[in-house]
Formats: C-alpha cells, structure tokens, sequence
C-alpha cells in the first residue's frame, strides 16, 4: 500500500463529496487554507460553515478517509497519478477557473507549457465525410507552424476513440478526457488508448474521477468543466440542442475563451445547437478550416480568472 500526503488524501475525500460542486469545495479550501483543515472540524464546527439545514457537515465528518486512500491506490495500480489542485503539474488554465476539481488522475504530467497551444476539439455525433476532413484539416494545418498544440477530446465511446486514434497518427499530441471513470472506459478500450498513448510521449489521458461510474453524480457534466477549463479555445464540430457539444462551449464562454462553430443546415438536427450559439453571439461562426487555423494562429489567448 502506498503512502500519501494527508492533503492528498483530503483533496481527494473533499473530490468525492463534492465533486459536483466544486466551486463549493474551493470556497472552502480557499478559506480554510487547506482540505486537510476542513476533515479536523468537529461537528458543531462544520454546522457554522454551512447552510442552516445542509447535509454536508454530516456527510464530512462521518467520511471515512479509507474510502479516499482506496481511491488513490486504486488509481495508482492502475499506472495513474492524483495530481492535486496545489501541485505545480496541475493544468494552469484551469486552476484559474471558480470550478475546478481539487484534483485529477492522470496518466502522465498533465501541467502546462506556456508556449503551448490547448485546443478541445467537440464531436456530439458521428462526422460525416466532409466533418472528417475538416477536423483531420483543421490538425494539419495546426502541426505546420512551430507553436506545440495539444489536441483534447472527450471521449465516451468506440467512434470517439477511433476520432482520437486518427488524430494521433498525424503526429499530433492528444488529450484524452473521459466522460466516465478513467479506469472503466480504460478497460473497455485498452488496446486503441495503448496505441494512442504510445503513439506520442505527449498524449494522456486524465479527468477527476479514477472508478466507480454509477455513484458519480453528474459525471458527464464534471468531464466538460475540466475538458473546457483546459483550453485556450473550443472548436465544435456538430452538435444538438443540447448535447455535449453545446454543453461544453457555454462553460468555455463562461471562462472568457474563445468559441467556434461550424454551421450547417437549419433541418439538421445535428447542427441545431451549433447554429443556435452562432445566432446568440457564444461561438464565432467558422468560415473555412483555413480561416480558423489562422485565426487560432493570430488569436491573444486570454483568461478572465
């Protein structure tokens, strides 16, 4: 069994509780100084922090630690890594927003190069022919400058591996973010995320939650907090009203980054939550895959946090 720091284990215990409310949980921290302090409360303590009427002073402290310190070595046989909100590898762009996850799991060292360019790429539904070479396109002619790109997908099935897969064989580095637990999407697909992740020592694959899918409340939604967190700038490809797509480019507007759409007929549904953010001024419509890697070449990354 492996020896983790009492922070760690906080951090993690506080990601188990709270994990659907995260800017919750950083308030917390953020006053207190750290999780570690939040579990020495008694009782009393913590019903003077919380709302009148709130379960979460029960929740805390009847919280048994062992479930945390299983977490982690669960995730540690499984060749992860927790990196906590307070480590120098955790992502830079997202600890700058309210919600971020006090922690992640991840397969290799996910902090940030300065010098990098992030990028979440959003496919809701399976690409067509033309979706296809538009996003294969738009990664090509990204790789031809000399400014390192890292390319983030949220992945939640075999279509969207095999997306991955392809973009990680022009050489591109590749993010993967799992909607569901890291280990159980990494069983169900092992051979392709092996070959993805040997294909460039960059790639990775991380989100916040390690195992047990169906006691994670809001799963998917937690995926798109850290997938959009992450990025300078969201790309989608097609989406519905909503879906996954539409989803994670509220919360990059949210986050003062920017957003873009490619548009596509009004009687696709596929489209509808594309067209629907271009029409409320959220994503910039997406001329050319030409004018869209220029402008992510020319664009001054900014962050509001």
């Amino acid at each position: 069994m492996t020896d983790f720091l009492e922070e760690d284990l906080c951090l993690c215990a506080l990601n188990t509780i709270l994990g659907d409310k995260p800017r919750i949980a950083n308030e917390i921290i953020s006053a207190l100084g750290s999780a570690s302090a939040l579990f020495d409360m008694s009782l009393r303590d913590l019903k003077l922090i919380f709302p009148r009427g709130s379960y979460l002073p029960y929740t805390i402290s009847r919280f048994d630690m062992g479930i945390a310190r299983k977490q982690l070595n669960i995730a540690h046989s499984e060749g992860l890594r927790f990196i906590s909100q307070k480590s120098k590898s955790y992502r830079t762009l997202l600890r700058q927003c309210p919600d971020r996850p006090c922690g992640l799991f991840s397969s290799e060292d996910i902090g940030d190069n300065e010098q990098e360019r992030n990028i979440l790429l959003c496919v809701s539904e399976p690409l067509d022919a033309t979706g296809k070479k538009s996003f294969m396109h738009l990664i090509s002619n990204l790789l031809k400058d000399n400014k390192k790109t890292l390319f983030h997908l949220l992945c939640n099935s075999h279509s969207d591996i095999k997306l991955a897969m392809d973009a990680s064989l022009t050489g591109a580095a590749i993010a993967i973010i799992p909607e569901n637990s890291i280990i159980e999407f990494y069983h169900l697909h092992a051979k392709e995320i092996d070959k993805i992740l040997n294909q460039n020592p960059k790639n990775r694959i991380f989100n916040d939650i390690p195992a047990g899918n169906c006691l994670i409340p809001y799963r998917h939604e937690r995926s798109y907090r850290i997938a959009s967190g992450s990025c300078h700038c969201s790309v989608l490809f097609n989406g519905r009203n909503p879906s996954r797509s539409t989803r994670c480019a509220r919360l990059s507007f949210s986050y003062d980054r920017d957003v873009y759409a490619f548009p596509g007929r009004i009687c696709d549904q596929d489209f509808h939550g594309n067209n629907l953010l271009i029409a409320t001024d959220i994503a910039n419509m997406i001329i050319s895959t030409d004018w869209l890697a220029q402008e992510i070449k020319n664009q001054a990354h900014h962050c509001r946090y």
